[in-house]
């Protein structure tokens, strides 16, 4: 053993250490990343097809850019940007239903062809889909100053189902009610209320009417779903 430990000192004196350059904190530093544009700023997953995000940036002295998307399930390949101008670069890629919603991270990172780099993160908040699209009131018309009864369902995106099963109920969400006296548009809403979505996504409202207009429904999204909207429905008084 002795022997062993006096052979390995022996040939860590022998040997010479070969030091690889480094480049100064200053070349490290040649490459400036001035903006990340990224579009739609909140990619929205919906059921069937993948999103499509495109990232744009602006830079001084890069010869390659790479950008590195990464979600809360991990990273996704880094892919290499396109030119499209000097000193600007583009890529677009998808991001398909399955993947996690949340904060996602997009790093982008340059090098001048020689040993200067640089390094720049921007965000985007990615979104499951979310539908309002069965909304009604009724009766239609209302006699002046009865009861309105408001109902639709909310869904939202389940990334794991496939076909028309891809949205499923959203329960345990509130949705605001607008009411609004214009027939036609522009129009003018007013906040009337809130109501909560059951089990089977469904949720309804009463209102006791005394004028005409429109009603209609909005979920204002959530960290891991988008907003969306019911259509309008317009109902009309009648007094006899």
């Amino acid at each position: 053993m002795r022997h062993r430990c006096a052979l390995s000192v022996m040939l860590a004196v022998a040997l010479p250490v070969t030091t690889m350059p480094t480049a100064s904190a200053q070349e490290r530093r040649s490459v400036g990343i001035s903006s990340i544009r990224i579009t739609p700023a909140g990619p929205v997953l919906r059921a069937g097809h993948a999103t499509r995000v495109t990232v744009r940036v602006t830079t001084t002295g890069a010869q390659v850019i790479n950008i590195l998307p990464q979600g809360p399930g991990g990273p996704v390949r880094k892919f290499p940007a396109r030119q499209i101008a000097p000193q600007l670069w583009e890529y677009t890629f998808d991001i398909d239903p399955n993947q996690p919603y949340g904060l996602w991270n997009v790093r982008v990172s340059g090098w001048d062809g020689g040993t200067g780099i640089g390094q720049r993160d921007s965000h985007m908040r990615v979104r499951r889909a979310t539908s309002l699209g069965w909304f009604n009131a009724r009766p239609e018309p209302l006699k002046f100053n009865h009861k309105l009864l408001l109902w639709g369902r909310l869904r939202r995106l389940d990334p794991y189902a496939t076909g028309s099963n891809s949205m499923v109920p959203f329960a345990g969400q509130v949705v605001r009610v607008y009411f609004s006296r214009q027939k036609n548009y522009p129009r003018i809403w007013k906040f009337m209320g809130t109501a909560r979505t059951r089990k089977d996504g469904q949720y309804w409202r009463r209102y006791r009417v005394r004028e005409a207009g429109a009603w209609k429904v909005t979920f204002p999204g959530s960290a891991g779903h988008a907003p969306s909207a019911s259509r309008s429905d317009y109902v009309p008084i009648r007094w006899t």
